[in-house]
């Protein structure tokens, strides 16, 4: 295992990183993909050029929507769903607890991968779970727990990660190719739905079962880096706190086990005392990850170690890394600038991906972008002596990390961002949560080989091959440093930090 504390182990690991890192600058640039400097900002080529990587944003609605039968498959799969929801059969885990989500009421435009969903999951022989847990606050959340196939078979102890979603009613469904793609390869993972999204509770609960919602603001049990925007603790739905406070209880279930039962448990509630899969978690091995404010919160969460109880090895971050904590953060959850006192402490490594737009709405057609603007909490991480990738997915979206039917333009992101996001986050968390020596090669590579799923779901019959220069943002430098060697623009021309 990589050593958390940048220790002798992490050293001599890292050693040959030293070596290989500045055998790549000798690459000719053909080899090494490298992105020419470009047309000047605001000429009719940078235009052209600006068009065309927008254009990339709405390839994965293009191809969905030129499949024959994608719309026609997504209907059977929704409409199980759909019948239960209204006739309130998924609701009977749930009775007095109000769900006020979109993800219940347009379930549609929430229904994730339809192919990537449990009873698929289960019937190639993966493990599977569905489980209840209370959050701090009295909310009972719901969560899944997806395990390699055959897991039942022995008792092994895999090492685990856990997944925090986005805002805006984001729902562990969307995630839901992750959690199966590190399954896959030997992990056990949980996702959950964070209070007042998907299929968790909305409001919390006192100890004697009435909402709590009584005019104090900041609830007594809320770590000191999360402040609550109303008297209703995690309503409403949009705020740090939720995702912070469900990062560190999701983490604090899965680590659970019968002599070390989960804190927030209440009696009557239908809810988890601990992990059933406790046996199979391997609690010296542990990685999370989030997207969106979700990824804000795996940034700062892991900068407080006080308040998980195991051993975190590493953190991915889906669009963004956060410099910021919590509270310090001025317009969450979008960005903003912190006061010194803010900003995060890195703690473990860290993988950050990132996208040349929010939404496929508009083209980048405003102001001049900053090369750098992307790389504050890379250096942050770089500083504090803690190894960190940031990768720039070219004509990418803040949606690539997320599983959406595209039935509008809203919705879209490109081609391979989704399965490009898969392939480092499983070589990452391989490098530092697994240990394993060969995932730093996988990292490290000029060129990488995908598996893309068609919009029915099935895997093409050969791997892709692309190259790390052809994949990376044209304007947002990447970078990567590790065991102290640093270099930006990662996937065009590597330049010295």
């Amino acid at each position: 295992m990589v050593n958390r504390t940048g220790g002798k182990t992490r050293r001599q690991r890292w050693a040959a990183v030293c070596l290989l890192v500045p055998i790549l600058l000798l690459l000719p640039a053909s080899h090494a993909g490298a992105v020419p400097p470009g047309p000047p900002y605001g000429s009719p080529d940078w235009v052209l050029r600006e068009l065309r990587n927008w254009d990339m944003s709405f390839q994965r609605l293009r191809e969905q929507q030129q499949t024959p039968g994608f719309l026609q498959a997504v209907v059977p799969a929704e409409r199980n769903r759909l019948l239960a929801f209204f006739a309130g059969e998924d609701n009977k885990e749930f009775r007095g607890r109000p769900r006020m989500t979109l993800t219940r009421w347009a379930p549609s435009l929430f229904l994730g991968d339809p192919w990537r969903n449990e009873l698929s999951w289960e019937a190639a022989g993966g493990a599977h779970e569905r489980v209840y847990f209370l959050n701090r606050w009295g909310a009972k959340l719901t969560g899944d727990l997806w395990g390699p196939p055959g897991m039942a078979a022995g008792g092994v102890a895999y090492p685990l990660v856990v997944i925090t979603t986005g805002s805006i009613q984001g729902n562990a469904r969307m995630y839901w190719w992750a959690a199966q793609t590190l399954a896959e390869n030997g992990y056990v993972v949980l996702t959950y739905d964070v209070q007042g999204q998907g299929e968790s509770e909305t409001f919390g609960h006192k100890p004697d079962g009435s909402i709590w919602c009584d005019g104090v603001s900041q609830p007594p049990d809320t770590p000191e880096f999360l402040t609550e925007m109303s008297s209703c603790p995690g309503f409403p739905f949009q705020q740090p706190a939720n995702f912070g406070v469900g990062a560190i209880d999701s983490f604090a279930f899965a680590v659970s086990a019968p002599t070390d039962p989960y804190g927030h448990w209440a009696d009557g509630t239908g809810t988890a005392r601990f992990n059933p899969w406790h046996e199979h978690i391997d609690r010296t091995r542990i990685g999370i990850a989030g997207h969106s404010l979700g990824a804000a919160a795996v940034s700062f969460v892991q900068a407080h170690p006080e308040y998980l109880d195991g051993a975190l090895s590493a953190v991915v971050a889906w669009d963004s890394l956060s410099w910021c904590s919590a509270y310090e953060r001025s317009a969450p959850p979008l960005g903003g600038d912190c006061r010194p006192e803010g900003v995060n402490t890195p703690k473990v490594p860290a993988l950050n991906l990132s996208s040349d737009y929010f939404l496929s709405l508009l083209p980048n057609l405003g102001r001049p972008p900053d090369p750098k603007d992307g790389l504050t909490a890379f250096g942050l991480w770089r500083d504090a002596g803690q190894d960190v990738l940031s990768l720039a997915l070219r004509g990418s979206t803040h949606l690539e990390y997320t599983s959406v039917p595209g039935v509008t333009p809203f919705f879209s992101a490109s081609k391979y961002g989704q399965d490009v996001s898969a392939y480092y986050t499983l070589a990452f968390f391989d490098a530092y949560v697994k240990g394993d020596p060969t995932a730093v090669d996988r990292l490290l590579a000029r060129s990488i080989e995908v598996t893309h799923r068609n919009p029915l779901g099935v895997a093409d019959p050969a791997p892709v091959s692309l190259d790390v220069g052809e994949i990376t943002s044209l304007y947002s430098d990447s970078g990567i440093s590790l065991g102290g060697a640093c270099y930006t623009d990662w996937g065009g021309q590597l330049d010295p930090c």
